[in-house]
């Protein structure tokens, strides 16, 4: 039990959130580009996500296909 909050945890560090606000917002940037679709967009973002821890990584794409 322990290892789900230790999961939750991360997921709202301030990092993560950071990381999700900001894809969210390339999200809605990238949606608004005629052409660009939500797949497209966590294409481009995965180069930049290569340096990251991995959750902020993964925080990052999901808001950036969710946006």
């Amino acid at each position: 039990m322990s290892e789900v909050f230790a999961g939750i945890e991360a997921a709202l560090s301030f990092g993560s959130l950071i990381a999700n606000v900001t894809g969210v917002s390339l999200g809605i940037l990238f949606g608004a580009m005629p052409g660009l679709t939500a797949a497209m967009g966590v294409a481009l973002l995965i180069p930049l996500s290569f340096g990251m821890p991995p959750v902020e990584a993964f925080s990052m794409l999901l808001g950036m296909y969710a946006g």
